[in-house]
């Protein structure tokens, strides 16, 4: 948003629908987030749901055929927007999907998701596993993550030489 120009929250929000209007399942996703926090117009919770489902129905197709990202954004949409009605199971069976095809992103989600036990069955040590494995592939932000966890010794003894080797890796 007016980035070398001047923020025009109006004009973003006419281009977002011009995309969500073509099919673009991003776009979708933030028509129901403008809505939803009101930028640039009126919040209204039931347009923003409309939104956040016709991002549903979009993702689905293309993680049915196979991507990781759209599986992983199913996942974001179901589980973390507490918009939709409670479907957190079928966000966890797509973001499970991404992960077992080692998709950097759906690694570090699950993994915070069992380190949190927010509602997920599991541990701090398989969330921590999965938070690993998704810094070997190059995910930053589990870097940033395992510097915490190796700092404060969650699901691990507390190292703090780990803790900054990470914290390095996560710089880069």
């Amino acid at each position: 948003f007016g980035v070398g120009t001047k923020p025009d929250q109006k004009a973003a929000n006419a281009l977002y629908l011009k995309a969500a209007d073509a099919g673009y399942a991003r776009a979708c996703l933030v028509l129901g987030q403008i809505y939803l926090l009101g930028r640039g117009l009126d919040a209204d919770l039931d347009t923003a749901r409309i939104w956040f489902k016709r991002a549903v129905r979009i993702l689905r197709e293309e993680a049915e055929q196979g991507s990781v990202q759209a599986a992983t954004d199913l996942y974001i949409v179901h589980y973390e927007s507490q918009v939709l009605e409670d479907q957190s199971a079928e966000g966890m069976k797509w973001l499970r999907k991404a992960a077992e095809k080692k998709y950097p992103r759906a690694l570090l989600l699950l993994g915070k998701a069992l380190a949190e036990e927010s509602g997920v069955e599991g541990s701090i040590e398989k969330g921590l596993a999965y938070i690993e494995e998704a810094a070997t592939l190059h995910e930053s932000d589990a870097h940033f993550l395992l510097w915490q966890m190796y700092r404060a010794g969650v699901g691990t003894p507390p190292d703090e030489q780990k803790a900054m080797d990470e914290l390095n890796l996560a710089a880069r």
